[in-house]
């Protein structure tokens, strides 16, 4: 499955003011700078654990429902991001050759599950596919919420510590010492098993 990112967050998990204090700046002179920044760094610790942090539009394409002609079609798809707020489509190439969208009713999203997934309804079938790459495409809407607070603390934690990281020295000569190593763990329990 392939995922491509559509439309990014609106804001950034960490404000230039949050910024600004943990880095010890007082004036705005470097909120360019520290905007890009946190903008890489943010965007290293989604890669890195599989997930949106603020609410993103993802579109996810796959061979078909199945991932092979024995695999029984009534297995759920394994998203390639999390975690999502809500799927927005899913369409798929028909045997035919035309375009369909699969009624909501047909399917459910589970986001109790890492990484999250979905499954059909009871009673439905994976409808068949056309035999060509990308037949299935899935839209969808990712992340914690929409607000830097509804990110989990310990990811905040960790941007903000390694924005430290690549702005004072001191912390920069630190790599590989035991605080380094701690700040690297505060992203294990968010990451999605595939990313560990």
């Amino acid at each position: 499955m392939s995922a491509v990112l559509l439309e990014a967050a609106t804001q950034s998990v960490i404000s230039i003011e949050a910024a600004r204090a943990h880095l010890r700046i007082d004036d705005d002179r470097l909120d360019t700078v520290i905007q890009a920044w946190i903008a890489g760094i943010t965007r290293h610790a989604e890669h890195q654990c599989g997930r949106a942090f603020l609410r993103q539009r993802w579109h996810c394409r796959l061979q078909g429902f199945t991932d092979s002609l024995t695999q029984p079609r009534d297995m759920p798809i394994i998203l390639p991001i999390s975690p999502v707020m809500s799927i927005t489509a899913i369409t798929y190439l028909d045997t035919e050759q035309q375009w369909q969208t699969l009624a909501p009713a047909s399917y459910q999203l589970d986001t109790g599950v890492d990484p999250n997934q979905v499954h059909l309804a009871a009673g439905q079938r994976w409808p068949p596919t056309a035999r060509v790459d990308q037949a299935v495409r899935i839209d969808l809407l990712a992340g914690y919420g929409e607000q830097p607070d509804d990110v989990p603390p310990g990811i905040r934690l960790y941007l903000l510590a390694k924005l430290v990281e690549q702005f004072d020295p001191m912390a920069s000569a630190d790599i590989g010492n035991v605080q380094s190593s701690f700040i690297d763990r505060l992203l294990d329990p968010y990451c999605l098993p595939a990313y560990r």
